[in-house]
Formats: C-alpha cells, sequence, structure tokens
C-alpha cells in the first residue's frame, strides 16, 4: 500500500519539476492543441513506472488537426486516426472540471479513450489517463 502512495508523490513531483518553470494560462486555447506531439515520458500506473523513450528507437507521435481528427503514429506507421473533442468535464485530480479529449475511432465511430488535458504550453503538452493508477504521457512538439 506504501508504494502506490509513494508513486504517486513521485509522478507528481516529477511533473512538477518538469512544468514547473514554465506558467500556463487558466484558459487555454483549444488550438494550442493542434499541431504533431511526440512522446517522450510515461510515468504513473499501477506499479508507478517512471519511462523515458529512447525516441531513436521508439517514436511515439500523435496529431492533432484543425478539423477535429487525430492521427497517432508507431514508428512511422500509422497506428489509429479518427476524429476528436475537447470538452469540459470532471477529473479525478482536481475538484474543477478541466479540458478532456475525447477520441473516436473512424473505424468503430465509437469512444476509444479519453485523455485529461493535465497541462498544455507551446511546446509541452501533459496528459493523464482520468482513473486511479492511470498513466501520464508527457509530450513535446514534433
Amino acid at each position: 500500500m506504501k508504494k502506490m502512495c509513494y508513486s504517486k508523490i513521485i509522478v507528481f513531483l516529477f511533473l512538477s519539476l518538469i512544468i514547473g518553470c514554465e506558467t500556463a494560462t487558466e484558459n487555454q486555447q483549444e488550438n494550442d492543441l493542434y499541431g504533431t506531439w511526440q512522446l517522450k515520458i510515461i510515468s504513473g500506473g499501477f506499479a508507478g513506472i517512471s519511462d523515458t523513450l529512447n525516441i531513436f528507437e521508439e517514436k511515439r507521435v500523435v496529431s492533432f488537426h484543425e478539423d477535429n481528427s487525430f492521427s497517432y503514429f508507431y514508428n512511422d506507421s500509422l497506428t489509429l486516426e479518427g476524429k476528436y473533442l475537447v470538452k469540459q468535464d470532471e477529473v479525478i485530480f482536481s475538484s474543477e472540471k478541466q479540458d478532456v479529449i475525447v477520441y473516436y475511432d473512424y473505424n468503430s465511430d465509437i469512444n476509444v479513450e479519453n485523455d485529461a488535458v493535465y497541462y498544455l504550453s507551446t511546446d509541452t503538452l501533459v496528459l493523464a489517463d482520468n482513473y486511479v493508477d492511470g498513466f501520464v504521457r508527457l509530450y513535446t512538439r514534433y
């Protein structure tokens, strides 16, 4: 039980350190999300992992387009595409509603995932699973 508590503290401190020097505006423009983002760090989960990706061996990229479509790539291969919607919703790490990205797969037209926008700036995007022991992913603009 203590290990889970420590892992959450480590994740929080890690993210605070990464984004602590930047100030995000309270009301981010939705179009700040538009563009291509490369995954750099994955942290959290039940085991409390923190993994910095070797971007020369494993490249994970997501692109958000102005027509509300998105594309996921793994090592330059398209793995998922669909449409997305950004909406204000309840999140587990705040008492106030925050932006949540809701993804829909083109092939099935069903909701495949939701990501809470934990932090967004010009060159940094932090997305968080919206459930206990979920993962936090740090992206940089590509």
